[in-house]
């Protein structure tokens, strides 16, 4: 942060530099949890997409800040904030995955947190929509299984949960080093031990 601070303010309008203190930022964030950080990022972010309105990665990056935030805290705003970033990278890059899985991941949140069985749905339909033509993107599968856990939260179903946490182990398969797929199975199976009380499924 100290030298890409140094970067930006000998070259205010220098994207990258920007961009690469939103990412210190972020990570900062994710490791300590402090607010400050989250709101410095959003600024470089917001920063970026000042000077360039096209920068698809920005964007992204500022949506995943921001449903993270928004999911640790369960804060609807934040939430609702980072669908609207995804949508403006979206409108830049329709067939990009990445894309596609934080939007989803984002509307299952959104829809699991507010209780809005819409959101879930058109989350639904997003990941439905690409999962076929691309199957080996291990990202997609977590945002399935996130999708599927929304609909599982929505409805108290352990058939949802069951279904998630399939998806989810699919993913495994194509990429078992991916920690935030592990985390979302475990996440998985405590919810679904939450409703079942199956001593099985919390060690699992």
């Amino acid at each position: 942060v100290h030298y890409l601070t140094k970067a930006t303010t000998q070259n205010p309008s220098y994207a990258d530099g920007w961009m690469s203190l939103g990412g210190a930022y972020t990570q900062l964030y994710i490791n300590t949890l402090d607010e400050q950080f989250a709101q410095s990022g959003s600024d470089c972010f917001a920063k970026v997409t000042s000077i360039d309105p096209t920068h698809i990665d920005a964007w992204l990056s500022w949506s995943q800040l921001l449903a993270e935030a928004g999911r640790l805290k369960n804060d609807m705003k934040q939430l609702s904030a980072s669908l609207t970033k995804c949508s403006r990278a979206h409108l830049l890059a329709p067939e990009d995955p990445a894309i596609i899985s934080q939007w989803v991941e984002s509307l299952a949140y959104l829809g699991a947190g507010s209780n809005k069985l819409n959101l879930l749905i058109e989350a639904e339909n997003k990941i439905l929509k690409i999962i076929d033509t691309e199957a080996n993107d291990p990202d997609l599968w977590r945002a399935y299984g996130i999708c599927l856990m929304g609909f599982g939260r929505y409805y108290s179903d352990p058939d949802y949960l069951e279904m998630a946490i399939e998806k989810l182990q699919y993913g495994l398969s194509l990429d078992r080093t991916d920690a935030e797929l592990w985390h979302a199975l475990a996440v998985a199976h405590k919810l679904l031990a939450d409703i079942t009380d199956d001593p099985e499924i919390v060690e699992r």
